[in-house]
């Protein structure tokens, strides 16, 4: 976690146990981003090695497996996402998992971003190693 070394790993936990507020980046067609949805991203108290999101006004709850994700990057831009340069790029995290899936989040703040980024990194790291060791 050397990257988050300055940040309180507590705090950082509580943004995944306590839910965060963001809005997510959808691309519905080519060239073409929806307007963000609001969505409420927590780690699953009844499971602690599933990410799961809730959009704000609807009841669909959706979930993936920690040990699913592939990669978490500040920012993803391909050649059909030329809209996504209408984003700060230092407030989105694109989170990778499956095959070639993607959840592209924008937050409304850094710091709120880093604190959500290093609590999702150490619930990774404790499904990684209880996975390691049975």
């Amino acid at each position: 976690m050397s990257d988050f070394a300055h940040l309180n790993l507590n705090k950082c936990i509580d943004t995944l146990v306590y839910g965060t507020t963001v809005k997510m980046i959808k691309n519905k067609k080519k060239n073409k981003i929806d307007t963000p949805s609001i969505f409420v991203f927590s780690i699953c108290e009844s499971n602690f090695n599933e990410l799961q999101w809730i959009h704000k006004h609807k009841n669909k709850l959706n979930k993936i497996d920690l040990g699913l994700i592939t990669s978490i990057s500040h920012y993803y831009r391909s050649s059909n996402e030329k809209s996504f340069l209408d984003y700060n790029h230092e407030l989105v995290l694109v989170i990778m998992y499956g095959k070639n899936k993607k959840l592209t989040i924008l937050f409304d703040d850094y710091h709120i971003k880093e604190h959500f980024w290093c609590g999702l990194r150490h619930f990774m790291d404790k499904h990684y190693l209880e996975e390691v060791t049975l």
